[in-house]
């Protein structure tokens, strides 16, 4: 399938020399679809199969030709054994960070990271054209210390054992080869 981009104005979109183009896309991990999830009742079984799925996401990322790739549920031993090759071998660079999962330490009346559960896991990942930028630098986003200095401030920390969500934030920033200018690049998933 080959997408037309249209503009506002709903004619085809022609992508302008200085334009950049970015592609955003739940993956949806394959740890996270149980057999009875209401995926496998909506979809083809051979879509669900996470080969298929993959050949599939590949041919349309790199039909939108994009220059900046975020990507939500990717699953941590995929990340590394097949999406970032795959996306690195067609001339893009990008980094992969899993999900913070948290516990309620009723005791201690704060959360803490659960270790248990990082290998077994998904996350979100950027990617970006190693022709067209330079990474200058990256970092991720730690939504539950965010969230926990809201709630101090706000004098609401009744709710912080609700902030157990599991959550992936990574940011990036690149700067673009031709024109010099820098930008910065976001990709959350929350749970």
């Amino acid at each position: 399938m080959k997408r037309n981009f249209k503009d506002k104005k709903n004619k085809t979109y022609k992508k302008k020399k200085n334009d950049i183009r970015i592609c955003t896309y739940n993956i949806l991990a394959p740890m996270a679809v149980p057999k009875d999830s209401k995926h496998h009742a909506s979809c083809d079984k051979k879509c669900m199969k996470w080969e298929n799925r993959f050949n599939m996401i590949k041919k349309e990322i790199l039909n939108i030709d994009p220059d900046l790739i975020c990507l939500v549920e990717v699953q941590t031993d995929l990340a590394y054994t097949q999406i970032l090759p795959q996306f690195n071998s067609k001339g893009y660079h990008g980094f992969y960070i899993p999900q913070k999962n948290y516990w309620f330490d009723k005791e201690k009346n704060k959360l803490i990271p659960d270790e248990r559960l990082e290998d077994n896991n998904f996350g979100v990942a950027i990617l970006f054209k190693i022709e067209k930028f330079d990474p200058i630098n990256f970092s991720t986003i730690d939504y539950h210390k965010i969230v926990k200095k809201f709630l101090i401030s706000s004098k609401l920390t009744k709710f912080n054992h609700k902030v157990m969500k599991k959550f992936a934030g990574l940011q990036i920033q690149l700067k673009d080869k031709k024109s010099k200018k820098e930008l910065i690049v976001c990709c959350i998933h929350l749970e």
